[in-house]
């Protein structure tokens, strides 16, 4: 320390350690010289009629603010700011958070603490920047948002999985193996769908994911990167699922030979997606005499999601299922021109 007294660099027993006497007039100015360069407090000193007096160096890199600046100029939330530093020159120290502008004309969060000098005296600000904290407080709000709509389509989801699954069974065997499927095939959609993974939900990783539990060299998934909503995602899914089970039954993937080709286009003009499913290979395809559940999911609950058109094409040669969806409601905002 700076020509301080050798017997006073150590605090005497018993010394107040709010009392910085002890070190000498130098080294206790030095001491504060270092908090107000080195401390991760922002410290401002501002006259009652709003005009800055002091600010310590670290506000001034954030800020850009110099003494005799318009202090209060500084807050987009001028209202309860200036309320605040009201309550302080009144003589009562108030505490709030307020975003404030950068001299980059970008903003942050501060935690705000306004302190009295004294009567009529200026008023000392100490500022923490918040601002990290407040992000992710905010992101974390918007995810439980986001998770509590998330689980109540789901559930809505499941309830009419089950309840038409249920209705439309022969017995009850087949009735827990097909639900049981389905749900399955829900659950990996919402999988997929979890927070540290939305960049993922593309149509290429629904398409492969959808094939893996199958032989993946007997499809041929083919088009161009696309990413997909939530809803869409969830959709398509549950379509692609209903495909390949039914292949599995009565389609290519019922005998060895079996192959399937999904691949799709993006038609910029008319800003639609384009999407075949064709199956060849397999045994002879017959029209089913009657309308099932999973047809219904695949051709009229798709359709609506996608806000386009889903036409099946029951070829003797192999199923070929023919999508058309509108790119404005099944790929995400920000990825919309």
């Amino acid at each position: 320390m700076p020509n301080a007294d050798p017997a006073l660099t150590k605090a005497p027993p018993g010394m107040n350690w709010l009392d910085l006497s002890w070190l000498g007039p130098e080294a206790t100015s030095a001491a504060l010289a270092a908090m107000l360069n080195h401390g991760c407090d922002w410290i401002e000193i501002v006259d009652p009629d709003g005009t800055l007096l002091f600010a310590s160096p670290l506000a001034i890199r954030s800020l850009g603010e110099d003494s005799g600046a318009a202090w209060l100029d500084s807050w987009p939330e001028r209202t309860s700011v200036a309320d605040a530093f009201a309550r302080a020159c009144n003589g009562d120290t108030a505490t709030l958070s307020a975003a404030i502008r950068t001299g980059k004309n970008t903003e942050i969060r501060l935690d705000m603490t306004l302190v009295p000098l004294g009567e009529a005296a200026p008023v000392l600000a100490l500022c923490r920047d918040i601002t990290q904290h407040y992000l992710a407080e905010a992101r974390n709000r918007t995810l439980v948002i986001d998770m509590q709509h998330r689980v109540k389509n789901a559930l809505a989801v499941v309830q009419a999985l089950a309840t038409q699954t249920l209705r439309r069974a022969e017995d009850t065997a087949t009735a827990s193996e097909v639900l049981t499927g389905r749900i399955a095939a829900l659950a990996s959609a919402q999988e997929l769908l979890a927070p540290e993974r939305w960049s993922d939900c593309t149509v290429a990783t629904v398409a492969t994911r959808v094939a893996e539990p199958y032989d993946p060299t007997r499809f041929n998934i083919d088009g161009p990167a696309l990413a997909l909503t939530p809803r869409a995602c969830v959709a398509l899914w549950i379509a692609l699922h209903e495909l390949c089970t039914n292949a599995v039954k009565f389609g290519a993937l019922a005998c060895e030979a079996g192959r399937i080709r999904l691949d799709w286009s993006v038609d910029e003009t008319a800003q639609r997606l384009n999407m075949r499913w064709q199956e060849q290979g397999g045994p002879a395809v017959m029209a089913p005499t009657t309308t099932g559940f999973g047809t219904r999911l695949i051709r009229d609950a798709l359709a609506a999601e996608f806000g386009g058109t889903v036409t099946i094409d029951y070829a003797p040669v192999g199923l070929d299922v023919a999508i058309m969806g509108k790119l404005g409601r099944i790929i995400p905002a920000r990825d919309q021109s």
